[in-house]
């Protein structure tokens, strides 16, 4: 039998993986595009130098990356993708390990470079 204790910290950890939900399609996103998950390993050029990353998930019109720690603030980049090319980037924001890039390509161009293993 379940004492209060055990009760509690059941629904705590209901709470909290409640919590860390990604919202649904619709009602905080305000994306224009799809994303994708994916795990590309890629470097990230900077006039501060090369940082390798991983691409975590891409859409037409960005991408979220994991760096290895992070780096200064950016506005100009290049996002080298190996056999898919490099892209012209701008960080939008940096959390942690973690940032986002906007391309500067138009997103159906994107769709054309990288859309050829996914459906962007």
């Amino acid at each position: 039998m379940r004492g209060p204790q055990q009760a509690d910290r059941l629904r705590t950890s209901t709470i909290d993986a409640e919590a860390v939900t990604e919202p649904q399609r619709g009602e905080h996103e305000q994306r224009r595009h799809v994303r994708k998950r994916v795990l590309w390993a890629a470097t990230l050029e900077t006039p501060d130098g090369a940082f390798e990353c991983i691409v975590l998930n891409v859409s037409r019109s960005g991408a979220q990356l994991r760096l290895k720690s992070p780096i200064g603030p950016q506005t100009d980049a290049t996002l080298s993708l190996g056999s898919l090319g490099a892209l012209k980037v701008d960080v939008v924001w940096q959390r942690g390990d973690k940032m986002g890039v906007r391309f500067r390509a138009a997103p159906e161009e994107i769709a054309q470079i990288i859309g050829q293993g996914l459906s962007l």
